[in-house]
């Protein structure tokens, strides 16, 4: 059997929250947020943070029936091999291997072996939800074209596209983690520089590597939340679904949305209703410094996103 993986690429705070929620209204859908920080921050994967089911990880039945199916228990991951293992195959830096298919027979054979658990992984999610689509949001470029090496799993690559100066305001923003329910914690928060530098860094990375997925797809969050039923639609049938019924989907802006098992992510992964309408605060908000620190990084790729 072959599992769909609709994989959002982009940069966080990009609005993929909001949409992969959305998505998750669908039968066919389960939408888990960023995998790949189940395993990435599991050093400091605090166990006792809330699934977006409200559950403690470490208590949430989902998740303690995909960790048995796959790789053990919770107990049984060992964080630092794992780590290490991806240290040579799987970073920032290899990601040009994988798009350009220039890879040696060598390193090849050496992701293909570190990649075996995570194909149980997400097999396990898919036997356990019994969804035919993964919802994964985990963004980088890199992990989406490992994943479309293992086989079985097809990645069809949506990649969400926000105004960097809209994004770069976003992460000014003090938000609270709403998974960390024992103390008050916050969203980190990052200069306008280095969201200007990774917006352009990962805006080219999707672009040279979209000939390597199956489907590949570019959706801007100005034309999602402007016709968001349409669009949701679209996404829908991009992913190989059919359209949700009218009376499950979005009513004038509006969406009751069910628990999910989101890990990690925007606030509003634990809402269970929605507004989608444009967050447009940064045209009024962000400072002339800022915009200045964005644009000395994008100015050449105005004509690849909305104004």
């Amino acid at each position: 059997m072959t599992i769909t993986v609709l994989y959002i690429g982009g940069v966080g705070r990009s609005g993929s929250s909001l949409l992969e929620r959305l998505l998750d209204k669908h039968d066919d859908v389960i939408s888990l947020g960023e995998i790949h920080q189940i395993f990435s921050n599991w050093m400091t994967f605090d166990k006792r943070q809330l699934c977006g089911c409200t559950e403690q990880f470490q208590n949430c039945d989902f998740w303690r029936e995909v960790m048995a199916r796959s790789i053990g228990t919770m107990d049984d991951f060992d964080p630092a091999v794992w780590r290490e293992q991806r240290s040579h195959v799987l970073t920032d830096n290899h990601w040009k291997h994988l798009a350009t298919g220039r890879a040696s027979k060598t390193y090849l054979e050496k992701l293909d072996s570190f990649l075996e658990p995570i194909g149980a992984f997400y097999r396990a999610i898919a036997e356990v939800s019994g969804a035919r689509v993964i919802v994964d949001s985990s963004k980088t470029t890199t992990w989406a074209l490992a994943l479309q090496r293992i086989p079985g799993i097809e990645v069809r690559f949506l990649h969400f596209v926000r105004n960097p100066y809209a994004t770069a305001y976003s992460w000014q923003r003090k938000k609270v983690v709403p998974e960390v329910w024992w103390e008050e914690r916050h969203m980190p928060i990052f200069p306008a520089s280095e969201i200007g530098h990774r917006w352009r860094s990962t805006y080219w990375k999707a672009r040279l590597a979209a000939r390597r997925f199956t489907r590949y797809s570019r959706l801007h969050y100005e034309d999602f939340v402007r016709s968001p039923a349409d669009k949701l639609n679209q996404i829908i049938a991009f992913a190989g679904l059919s359209p949700l019924p009218p009376e499950r989907g979005i009513v004038n802006g509006h969406a009751a949305i069910p628990p999910g098992h989101t890990i990690m992510g925007n606030p509003m992964r634990v809402q269970r209703e929605v507004t989608v309408r444009e967050d447009d605060e940064w045209r009024n908000r962000l400072s002339a410094e800022d915009h200045a620190a964005v644009k000395r990084y994008v100015w050449p790729l105005r004509p690849f996103y909305r104004p």
